[in-house]
């Protein structure tokens, strides 16, 4: 009986401390279409939150405009079908 009790305070619990998040996630106005605007637009600058090799921990911020996160992007890409691409062709096999 006491932990069917002791289970129910703390489900109660719980909901209670979810509510006010729960209301104020209702009150935010969304700023969708303004961020997919952003998204969309060429010349706007973008920062993303990079891992630095060899660091568990360390973090760097790196800023480019959207044109350029795109072609790094698609460069990456290339490079990486080239590499299986050229890995098919010689016969090396993947696993």
């Amino acid at each position: 009986m006491k932990l069917i009790l002791s289970a129910g305070l703390a489900f109660g619990a719980i909901a209670i401390a979810q509510a006010p998040a729960a209301a104020q996630d209702a009150e935010a106005p969304t700023t969708d279409v303004a961020d997919e605007a952003e998204r969309l637009d060429p010349d706007a600058v973008r920062c993303e939150r990079r891992a630095v090799t060899g660091s568990r921990a360390r973090r760097i911020r790196v800023c480019m405009t959207n044109a350029q996160w795109e072609t790094l992007r698609r460069d990456g890409n290339r490079d990486a079908t080239d590499t299986i691409d050229n890995g098919t062709r010689i016969g090396l096999r993947g696993g």
